[in-house]
């Protein structure tokens, strides 16, 4: 018989020739070195799972900041932001924003699921900080986003419209 992976012609397993405890011994091997290693590959998506889930839940509620002109400025409790330039697709924008801490700033379109965009702002110094935001082109005609900003161990949402 000829190895061949043809059609109409018959494959031989070159381990049928192997007498048959090599075969087995062979089958055994595969077997512990398996056993061994799934325990490593196990640990990593455990820790993975474990470390996503406590991020979630740990997530403060949102914060609805209610402004009609970032522009001009808003506020929201401690935080305070104003938009420096209008916000235009693919053309980098400076928000200006009033905190005791570093916020971490996202933007996300309201109505199309996309990956959200993440930004640290830098320090300006006295409790003010600056961040230069870029909104993507889209295929769609949708103009409404969302900027959410965490800072102080709070969760601000500003829905706004470029």
């Amino acid at each position: 018989m000829q190895q061949s992976h043809r059609i109409g012609m018959t494959y031989v397993n070159p381990c049928d020739k192997m007498p048959r405890h090599n075969r087995r011994m062979m089958s055994s091997n595969h077997l512990s070195r398996l056993a061994l290693f799934l325990p490593l590959l196990a640990a990593p998506a455990w820790l993975l799972y474990s470390s996503v889930g406590s991020q979630t839940a740990a997530a403060p509620a949102e914060i609805a900041i209610d402004c009609a002109d970032p522009q001009l400025g808003c506020r929201a409790g401690a935080l305070q932001l104003r938009f420096a330039e209008p916000p235009s697709g693919m053309k980098p924008f400076r928000v200006d924003i009033a905190s005791p801490t570093q916020p971490v700033l996202q933007l996300e379109m309201a109505d199309m699921a996309m990956a959200p965009v993440r930004y640290r702002a830098t320090a300006a110094g006295n409790g003010q900080w600056h961040a230069r935001l870029s909104l993507p082109l889209c295929s769609t005609t949708s103009r409404r986003w969302l900027l959410t900003i965490e800072t102080d161990g709070k969760r601000y949402a500003l829905p706004f419209v470029a």
